[in-house]
């Protein structure tokens, strides 16, 4: 088992504690199932949060760097999350299947998916 450190908005943050305390659900079995069930739409998702419009369908030639910073409109809470070497393979394979900036992020747009809308 290996740390995935995840910065995550703190509502969002919120709302998986929530969904913790209300299904019992592990943190890790929650980010899983979150990505797969957001994998159909993860692509389109992903581009709207990115703001990528109408761009040419992306083709990689060479093996260059995805991650890029992205700025954050509200604080963030720090939360590690205990997952398999393979679990995170599948996570980065997903990154660079989808060019999210990092895997924080893609797990922020499938959490955000996923989790009931905060009242």
């Amino acid at each position: 088992m290996k740390g995935l450190a995840l910065e995550l908005p703190k509502s969002l943050n919120d709302r998986l504690n929530a969904h913790h305390a209300q299904t019992k659900m592990s943190f890790v079995l929650t980010v899983m199932t979150a990505v797969e069930v957001a994998y159909p739409r993860l692509q389109e998702m992903i581009d709207n949060k990115l703001g990528r419009h109408d761009e040419p369908a992306r083709v990689s030639l060479f093996v260059k760097p995805t991650r890029q910073r992205i700025s954050r409109d509200e604080e963030t809470e720090r939360r590690t999350i205990r997952m398999s070497a393979g679990g995170l393979q599948v996570l980065d394979g997903l990154v660079e299947e989808f060019a999210a900036p990092s895997r924080t992020f893609l797990v922020i747009v499938a959490l955000d998916n996923y989790l009931p809308a905060g009242e």
